[in-house]
């Protein structure tokens, strides 16, 4: 939506983004279901991250930039899918986990494992801490 009011049609990334932010640059960075993290542009859409370590980004679900550049973001399940989500309630196991894309090194990695449907994450003003919402704790 335009601060006038009106809107625009933009980029199609895929069926249900489910977290998205404007970066510093003015990209958006999206959470695809079953493809990890996208930045998305006028120009173009870049997959940023897709697995951590072997085990594929099945759930990324919110995101967060931080002054540096790095992107936070929660995949709320290692095991199920957005379209067997509930799964992962029904099992009662942690399955979920926060990550860190660094857009120097390309690189993401695990900063926390083990979380219960980890889908909410918030920066502090100061950057000095992270809130991650679990949902089925």
């Amino acid at each position: 939506m335009h601060s006038n009011g009106s809107w625009e049609d933009w980029k199609m990334v895929g069926s249900t983004p489910l977290g998205l932010t404007v970066s510093k640059s003015g990209d958006v960075l999206v959470c695809m279901p079953n493809q990890g993290l996208l930045k998305v542009n006028d120009d173009q859409i870049f997959l940023l991250a897709s697995e951590v370590n072997g085990i594929p980004i099945r759930l990324a679900d919110a995101v967060v930039e931080a002054s540096d550049g790095s992107v936070y973001f929660s995949d709320a399940s290692t095991k199920f899918g957005y379209d067997r989500f509930f799964l992962d309630l029904l099992e009662a196991k942690p399955h979920g986990r926060l990550l860190k894309y660094d857009p120097i090194t390309k690189k993401t990695t695990v900063l926390l494992d083990g979380l219960g449907f980890a889908n909410g994450v918030a920066l502090s003003l100061e950057e000095d801490y992270i809130l991650i919402c679990e949902t089925w704790k």
